[in-house]
């Protein structure tokens, strides 16, 4: 959970995308290790830890972009 926070702060993105993944990744071995019939569940949580770990990359991309660019830059346009 402190992971998601610190992902939502926006402060070293790829670290944060990095632990998180990492721990999910580590969850889904343990998950599959004791139940095997995960891996043939259309609906179960692996696919949706797939879509996460699809959200992680574009994140991991996007990480360079938005610093070159400066923190909150559409933000700031924003709000004044």
């Amino acid at each position: 959970m402190l992971v998601g926070l610190w992902l939502i702060i926006g402060m070293a993105e790829r670290a944060a995308v990095f632990i998180a993944t990492v721990w999910m990744l580590i969850l889904i071995g343990l998950v599959v290790n004791a139940n095997p019939l995960v891996l043939t569940d259309p609906y179960g949580a692996l696919v949706k830890d797939f879509c996460l770990i699809a959200c992680a990359i574009t994140v991991w991309t996007l990480a360079p972009i938005a610093e070159s660019c400066g923190r909150g830059g559409a933000w700031e346009h924003l709000s004044s």
